[in-house]
């Protein structure tokens, strides 16, 4: 039974009309991770009505295949073919990352809602970009930094930036270590 309308952790995509692009597949599996997870179906309306997936979604291990070679880090989803009033519908259900994910082509996104409760897709704006050790570690601490809590790598990271403390830049080795130790959670 699919669910009956839209919301932080559903998605519903028409095929109606036209295939969804690769791309917009792409663009909301990101924004579902970098939130809090959920389902994307294709071949349901915005108001629930299910109209069926085309042909060209119907390979689920493609699909599948397709969003893990076009996310970085690379996503694995489970991608199932159900059939809901005679039609078929294809879901997409995406983990939350415990790192940021972008798509292949560097677009950074996120869900949110709007004032009227509908879901939408936006940009995700990173403040503090400033690279001084392995990406892993930047985007571990970026993440900790948009769930509002302390940070020691954080705390570092600013101290180097700056050249307050730390004279000079954490090699990528000990920013890894320092992270193995930090206990970060989602």
């Amino acid at each position: 039974m699919l669910p009956t309308k839209e919301s932080l952790t559903v998605e519903f995509k028409s095929e109606r009309q036209r295939p969804q692009t690769d791309d917009e597949i792409v663009d909301n599996v990101v924004a579902m991770a970098n939130t809090e997870g959920g389902t994307l179906y294709l071949g349901v309306e915005d108001d629930g009505m299910v109209t069926g997936v085309c042909d060209r979604h119907r390979n689920v291990n493609g699909l599948a295949a397709f969003i893990f070679n076009k996310t970085v880090p690379q996503l694995s989803v489970r991608v199932t073919l159900l059939s809901e009033s005679g039609k078929p519908v294809v879901g997409i259900e995406v983990d939350s990352s415990q790192q940021i994910v972008s798509t292949s082509q560097g677009k950074t996104l996120q869900r949110r809602l709007k004032a009227d409760g509908a879901p939408e897709v936006v940009p995700m704006f990173l403040r503090n970009s400033s690279v001084v050790c392995h990406s892993s570690v930047v985007t571990t601490t970026a993440r900790s930094l948009l769930r509002g809590r302390r940070c020691p790598i954080l705390i570092r990271l600013r101290a180097t930036v700056s050249g307050r403390a730390y004279a000079r830049p954490m090699p990528a080795a000990h920013c890894w270590r320092l992270m193995m130790r930090t206990s970060i959670g989602p």
